[in-house]
């Protein structure tokens, strides 16, 4: 495409899933863009951090946390949250900010600058001091993903019709094993 072809490009449900690519694809919107054209951009956060995570949403220890990132797209790909602070701090560098609306996936409504800048431009950290407590804290997040993952689909199986329904035959089997352990006697 031609640098400078769109007045408006939407990217819906799109940076909720780009992990490393996320900040060179921004980029490619804003070479796309017309001088001062409009891109509207969801990305996920704070409804989603106690569905992803089973942690409550605090806006100061997510920047951009990338998780689930080699999850496949069967089961719908790596999963990113970001902070309306760390979008403002990145990509506003590239993009004037004209609302953050709070609908199911934060939803950007961005105009391009008349800037030119590079992928380091945009990942480059601030000094605000919730840069590196984000970082720190999706460092723990990545760690404790198998843990929870593993509870959510422990929750779902023993909420399933099959696992309720076998119950009393998992009992008897807990007793047959006890009884057989200390022998018959």
């Amino acid at each position: 495409m031609e640098h400078g072809s769109f007045d408006l490009i939407w990217a819906i449900s799109v940076f909720t899933h780009l992990t490393d690519n996320s900040i060179p694809w921004l980029l490619e919107l804003h070479r796309l863009l017309k001088p001062a054209g409009l891109l509207i951009a969801t990305y996920m956060g704070r409804w989603h951090s106690e569905h992803l995570l089973d942690e409550p949403w605090d806006e100061d220890r997510v920047g951009m946390n990338v998780l689930r990132y080699n999850q496949d797209w069967d089961r719908g790909g790596p999963m990113v949250l970001m902070s309306d602070w760390w979008v403002r701090a990145h990509w506003g560098r590239a993009f004037e900010i004209l609302e953050i609306a709070p609908v199911r996936q934060s939803c950007a409504l961005l105009r391009k600058r008349d800037v030119e800048l590079t992928t380091e431009d945009l990942e480059r950290p601030d000094d605000d001091p919730r840069e590196f407590a984000a970082l720190r804290h999706n460092l723990r997040q990545a760690w404790r993903e198998p843990a929870i993952e593993q509870r959510k689909l422990r929750r779902e199986y023993e909420e399933s019709l099959s696992w309720r329904i076998t119950r009393p035959l998992r009992a008897a089997g807990r007793l047959a094993r006890s009884v057989c352990s200390r022998g018959w006697r």
